[in-house]
């Protein structure tokens, strides 16, 4: 536990993994056939999957320990990966949503809360996170250019289980520490930790929620309506995590949480109507940067909140399984969002524009309740 080079590195390789499932499964789902609905319905499958895996292993790593739901996280979600070279037919894409969202659930809360037993910086940790998705978005999009979309999944379980090994042979997480000593497990309670930041999961639902709506078919958005191609769909994300690797490692940690949340909120209204106004390759390249920018003071602002509130109680990994449940529950919301929106304009941008309305209305009422109302005492 001494080393802590390997929670980045770790972290590098598990997203440069998923990213590979966010940015192109939508594609080698339309391949088979697989209808715009369904694509949505399959998403849905996945993200409660999810949800209910993030909420139950979260807690299960405060009272457990890490090191196992690393292991066994990371190595199933490397196999699950690989497996969706394999369907045909969507009732077998669907087992492997099913699969590949309860793996994907399994460890990342106990990245962070090792992360807090050895007192690693959240702001930095997720900053290789984010390289990670910008390293596996290109890699994933030239190979899918130039040999064959089904070679990208098997590249992203490999990511996986470079993850696995670092953690089998590093001996992550095998104990739960602060400053280097031994501490007592416990048995967090949910109730009580949701009230310590229900304002926050809340706000992060309806504002992931509605993203999500536009993150379900953003890879034909980009392709069948901006006509680009793979390699740039590659850049595209890229982009969008290379700004969120450069601003997290340069501020993530040195400013106030909620004030960052608030701030990510109301730049992520800009991002999301900035994509309805977009013509080309260039345009939804700067849209990135903002994109990048906004998602950077939201999600870190949440994590380090919700961090910063359970180490007062020793339950870091159940808030922040919550917090990865919230952003299940989102991309469950999402689908059925995009379904709808897809069917009323049969265009991509309807749900753009009433991401960024919600988000708008969301992020001000969070302000409003944390800085006007509980200063000045109406809420106490």
């Amino acid at each position: 536990m001494k080393n802590n080079k390997d929670l980045p590195a770790i972290y590098f390789f598990s997203n440069s993994g998923i990213v590979i499932i966010f940015s192109y499964l939508v594609l080698l789902l339309q391949k088979k056939g697989i209808s715009e609905t369904e694509i949505g319905l399959l998403a849905a499958v996945f993200s409660f999957f999810l949800m209910i895996s993030n909420t139950i292993f979260g807690r299960m790593s405060d009272v457990v320990g890490r090191r196992p739901f690393l292991l066994i996280g990371l190595v199933t979600s490397s196999i699950t990966t690989v497996a969706y070279i394999l369907p045909d037919t969507i009732w077998t894409f669907a087992i492997v949503r099913i699969f590949n969202g309860i793996s994907i659930g399994i460890f990342p809360a106990s990245i962070i809360g090792t992360a807090s037993d050895k007192n690693i910086k959240v702001g930095r940790l997720t900053a290789f996170g984010s390289i990670g998705w910008a390293v596996g978005g290109l890699v994933g999009g030239f190979v899918g250019e130039y040999y064959n979309l089904k070679i990208a999944f098997i590249v992203g379980g490999f990511f996986y289980f470079v993850a696995f090994l670092i953690v089998f042979l590093l001996d992550t997480g095998s104990k739960n520490t602060k400053s280097g000593i031994e501490t007592a497990i416990v048995k967090p309670d949910y109730v009580r930790v949701i009230r310590q930041n229900w304002t926050i999961y809340l706000a992060f639902i309806l504002r992931h929620g509605t993203a999500n709506a536009i993150w379900i078919f953003w890879a034909l958005f980009l392709i069948d309506e901006l006509g680009i191609n793979l390699r740039q769909l590659g850049i595209v994300q890229a982009t969008n995590m290379g700004t969120q690797f450069i601003i997290m490692g340069l501020i993530g940690d040195k400013y106030n949480p909620k004030k960052m949340f608030v701030l990510g909120g109301f730049v992520s209204s800009i991002a999301f109507w900035s994509f309805t106004i977009m013509s080309g390759f260039p345009q939804i390249v700067i849209s990135q940067v903002i994109l990048g920018t906004s998602w950077t003071f939201f999600y870190l602002g949440a994590l380090r909140s919700v961090e910063a509130n359970g180490k007062k109680d020793n339950s870091v990994a159940t808030g922040t399984g919550l917090l990865g449940a919230c952003q299940s529950i989102s991309m469950l919301i999402g689908p059925f969002l995009a379904i709808i929106f897809y069917e009323i304009s049969k265009t991509y941008t309807l749900s753009m524009k009433f991401s960024a309305i919600v988000t708008t209305i969301t992020t001000l009422l969070f302000f409003l309740w944390e800085y006007i109302f509980t200063r000045d005492g109406i809420k106490k």
